[in-house]
């Protein structure tokens, strides 16, 4: 997303860029540079997500809704230490091969 500054020049607040085939946000913040690693490959349609990201956290920068902490735009994703009993394992299973064969 773009703003116009003082001299009516469009200035680009938060970048979408590419490291290394990894996407990531840049934008400064209270004169501190800020970086988001978004943790996905530079694909078109990972574009539109970070570029989504973008607008948000431009959007909040403008209304004065910005986290500092950057927690509202990592987004919640599952723990990878997670751990699942055998018997509930086994039950989610059931319930998707019964739930396969009611289909066909």
């Amino acid at each position: 997303m773009t703003w116009v500054d003082s001299m009516g020049q469009a200035k680009q607040r938060v970048k979408v860029e590419n490291d290394r085939g990894n996407l990531r946000l840049r934008w400064s913040y209270a004169g501190n540079r800020k970086t988001l690693y978004l943790k996905m490959y530079d694909t078109a349609l990972a574009r539109k997500v970070a570029e989504a990201k973008a607008n948000q956290i431009e959007a909040d920068l403008i209304t004065g809704n910005y986290d500092p902490t950057l927690a509202k735009y990592c987004g919640a994703s599952p723990s990878r230490n997670t751990t699942i009993d055998p018997v509930m394992l086994f039950q989610r299973f059931y319930e998707y091969r019964t739930h396969l064969r009611s289909m066909c």
